[in-house]
């Protein structure tokens, strides 16, 4: 049928992501207006009613997110349009990636990078999460861009322009998310520390890894106003306080006080299996699951068989550390499966988007015996 239609595969390729995407994105935009109890709908009338009394910056997190975008909103733009605009800016890094990266869909062979790509790509509850107006989806495409300037500013192309854009974005972001930006430097950090040689250069960039960790640790602590000598029973207090409203709002509870920090880890990413499913979604989601249990199952097996590339960009090399770390922090928290749906959204784009320029450096050996 394609045949007579004079569509190519690549074209073909490129309606299903932008399909899958932008109706994913009406859906959530439905399920915000039919329940009104979402976070999104919520957001959207606290900017319509947003007041600015005296000149100061909002508080992180969620009033950081109004702020910025009480000026759209007080436009009378409706809700359905703003969400639109921010689904085309979490679509713009999987654009970035099915340009740059389509080709691996029409080689010979090469079957587990296309399988990674597919993934990539394609997940549905990726894109249900981050085609919304939330701050998911506003953090996912600061990021993309923030990278993006990071491999420019250690490839030495760096100008005045993009300093200050990188200053900008990392405002936003920890405006709006400050672990995001904590983790990501951590991730920036890590990956220079490894890759240089120099003994000086190495010691350099510890240091100011640890002088920047102690001070975020001492900022959230004064923000927020913790004595610091009680920091293990107000953890205790925290994860107690989290295990009661998880059981108190929902039944998908992940026992944050009773379990290993190696099993919630695995938990986040591969759970819920089927156990105890009732609904689509929840079937949709283990589902997604299994396929990324299998992939993971390959992946150790094609690492085992393959050396780390050395030729692999910062960019590359920042996104999976980012997703890592992310995905450990995320590990410690994360009080049910619904939240963790949510959160994968923030770390799978960059893990796998590491794993397939790892896979490809390997290109030759990729067919591996299984």
């Amino acid at each position: 049928m394609f045949r007579y239609l004079n569509i190519t595969t690549k074209q073909l390729g490129w309606l299903m992501l932008v399909s899958i995407h932008f109706l994913l994105a009406y859906y959530s935009c439905y399920i915000s207006i039919h329940y009104e109890n979402t976070d999104y709908i919520t957001f959207y009338k606290n900017a319509q009613d947003y007041k600015i009394e005296s000149w100061h910056l909002p508080k992180f997190g969620s009033d950081f997110f109004i702020f910025l975008n009480a000026p759209l909103v007080k436009t009378g733009i409706g809700f359905y349009l703003v969400s639109l605009f921010y689904s085309v800016l979490s679509f713009i890094p999987f654009y970035f990636v099915y340009k740059n990266y389509s080709s691996v869909f029409f080689q010979d062979g090469l079957w587990f990078q296309k399988f990674t790509l597919a993934i990539l790509l394609f997940l549905p509850s990726t894109h249900f999460w981050l085609a919304s107006f939330s701050k998911d989806a506003l953090v996912f495409f600061l990021v993309f861009c923030l990278l993006c300037l990071i491999n420019s500013f250690f490839l030495k192309k760096l100008s005045l322009i993009n300093s200050l854009l990188i200053t900008i974005l990392l405002f936003m972001i920890a405006g709006i998310r400050p672990y995001i930006v904590a983790v990501l430097m951590l991730a920036v950090l890590s990956v220079k520390i490894v890759s240089y040689k120099n003994y000086k250069s190495v010691w350099f960039y510890f240091i100011l890894l640890l002088s920047g960790f102690i001070v975020y640790i001492l900022l959230a602590l004064y923000l927020n106003e913790y004595n610091i000598l009680r920091m293990s029973d107000i953890f205790r207090d925290k994860l107690s306080f989290l295990n009661q409203y998880s059981k108190a709002s929902g039944n998908a509870v992940i026992d944050l006080e009773n379990t290993g920090l190696f099993f919630r880890f695995f938990n986040f990413m591969y759970f819920p299996l089927y156990y105890k499913t009732k609904t689509f979604h929840q079937i949709m989601v283990s589902t997604e699951n299994l396929i990324l249990l299998i992939w993971s199952i390959f992946f150790i097996s094609f690492h085992f068989k393959n050396k780390i590339p050395k030729n692999l960009r910062i960019i590359e090399k920042v996104s999976g550390v980012f997703g890592l770390l992310l995905w450990l922090f995320f590990t410690i928290y994360i009080y049910n499966y619904g939240l963790a749906s949510r959160m994968k959204a923030m770390v799978i784009p960059f893990l796998l988007f590491y794993c397939l320029n790892y896979i490809i450096q390997n290109k030759k050996n990729v067919n591996f015996a299984l």
